[in-house]
């Protein structure tokens, strides 16, 4: 009897040590793929290489997920709405500390697909903004948990199709042109996004963003917030908080230089803000994760 092939959902199932939540299966072009939600609660696990890149969505659970950067974890973190990357045959150490929450996309079967996937595929990317890929991704995984109807199965392989198409592009091969007549398109708002997440101490303006995006004020925000559930100056504060955790969690940064960093006005501004979202003040969030580390330890 052959020896069986394991899957890249099968290696995850095994680490993880839980099944898939759901899942669902497409095949674009002769790229064969499987969408699959993953939740379990973890403290950090290693993930063994995969025989197929996997595109990762992170959909819920802990907000803060980190990954082995050399020797320790990495100070950026994934959060609910970004996306990774990993590629086949490389190994990676994760850090959750909490429930994971995640869809994967694994893409490609056999090594003649592989070797024709585009180039974004094959280096790790962690935690990027690409709203499309996450509001598809979100529609095929509330459509899964609704019961079947005559429409239902063309609908959802329609959508996993355009989602595994629109991986399969390699971004760095695409026009940013706009086509005729559109006010700001959706290339230049991802953009925006990513240089948020880039720069956390960023001031926020949104008739600059809207200059950017070549858009008006108002819709500028009635756009950014279709993508991101957010008002822009929202959607900066809550990447400060999250960047605020990652520092008091991982540095010996004190609050006021933290504060600094961030660009928030003040110690006691960052107190408030960071006591109004996550519901605790910063110190006492660092000692509750200092207790979770000598824990886990």
């Amino acid at each position: 009897m052959p020896n069986r092939i394991w899957t890249s959902e099968d290696i995850i199932s095994d680490t993880l040590k839980t099944g898939p939540d759901v899942q669902l299966a497409t095949e674009t072009k002769g790229y064969a793929g499987r969408l699959v939600r993953w939740r379990q609660f973890m403290s950090s696990y290693s993930l063994p290489p995969l025989p197929t890149p996997v595109f990762v969505v992170h959909l819920g659970g802990k907000r803060s997920v980190h990954y082995r950067e050399g020797n320790q974890w990495s100070e950026r973190s994934s959060i609910p709405g970004t996306v990774s990357i990993v590629p086949a045959g490389v190994e990676t150490e994760w850090l959750i500390n909490g429930e994971l929450d995640v869809a994967t996309l694994s893409i490609g079967n056999e090594s003649r697909t592989l070797e024709a996937l585009p180039q974004n595929l094959s280096q790790f990317v962690f935690s990027f903004s690409d709203p499309l890929s996450v509001a598809l991704t979100r529609q095929i995984m509330a459509e899964l948990y609704q019961p079947k109807d005559a429409y239902r199965d063309d609908y959802l392989r329609s959508m996993l199709d355009t989602l595994q198409s629109h991986i399969l592009r390699d971004r760095a091969s695409v026009s940013m042109q706009t086509f005729p007549g559109q006010s700001g398109d959706m290339s230049r708002m991802q953009g925006i996004i990513n240089d948020l997440h880039a720069d956390p101490a960023r001031v926020v303006r949104t008739e600059e963003l809207a200059e950017l995006a070549s858009m008006s004020p108002a819709q500028f925000c009635r756009t950014f917030k279709v993508i991101t559930g957010e008002t822009p100056k929202r959607y900066a504060l809550k990447i400060k908080i999250e960047r605020a955790k990652e520092l008091l969690s991982h540095s010996n940064l004190s609050v006021g230089e933290i504060s600094v960093n961030l660009g928030f006005s003040n110690q006691s501004h960052l107190t408030r803000v960071f006591r109004d979202v996550v519901g605790v003040p910063p110190l006492e969030y660092r000692l509750a994760c200092a207790r979770t580390n000598q824990k886990n330890a």
